[in-house]
């Protein structure tokens, strides 16, 4: 299959294709860590939830061959409490605000969807010092993202997958931004 593939960081990659046709497409996003032998795979699909067509994501834990056992990512709270403002493109850019470990919000400040916000389910996994993964599912549109944020050198590579409404055809959209980190809330203990 053609593919991308983006080094993150060093021995990082961002490598992601689709596979198969229509509804029976998916997009395969893999993170692979050369340093420590760790793969992370991100598998995308159309699937029938009661007569609606929607999607859904696989998250599966691997390994390079003979690096070691395959150990599953843990999850982080790195994100819990961050306002990132995300420039994917002169004309597209997003606010993400981390409220907890499996929720946040994001809205459009400049673009084709501006003015647009929802709040979405996700999940965070542990990549690297100062890296995660994020997964998200939408829950008005059909789109699944996995992404790699780069907290330190303020940089996200990433895709989204869903498909066109009236055509079911699959829509493949890689992205990668440049961020600033707005705030970072800290709540009181007591």
């Amino acid at each position: 299959h053609p593919y991308r593939a983006v080094e993150v960081r060093p021995g990082i990659f961002f490598v992601d294709f689709v596979k198969g046709d229509g509804v029976g497409s998916s997009d395969v996003s893999m993170i692979i860590d050369r340093t420590d032998g760790k793969v992370t795979v991100a598998d995308s699909s159309f699937v029938d939830r009661n007569g609606a067509i929607r999607m859904h994501t696989d998250i599966i834990d691997g390994r390079i061959a003979d690096s070691g056992p395959i150990e599953p990512r843990l999850p982080s709270t790195e994100l819990v409490g961050k306002r990132i403002y995300y420039r994917y493109s002169p004309t597209e850019h997003y606010e993400h605000i981390y409220l907890n470990a499996g929720t946040f919000v994001w809205h459009c400040i400049k673009g084709g969807e501006v003015g647009l916000a929802d709040v979405d389910p996700i999940q965070v996994f542990e990549l690297a010092d100062g890296i995660v993964i994020l997964h998200w599912s939408e829950t008005v549109m059909p789109v699944e993202s996995i992404v790699v944020i780069d907290l330190t050198n303020g940089r996200s590579i990433g895709r989204m997958f869903c498909w066109d409404g009236p055509t079911l055809a699959p829509v493949h959209l890689p992205f990668d931004s440049r961020f600033t980190i707005l705030g970072d809330t800290s709540y009181p203990t007591d």
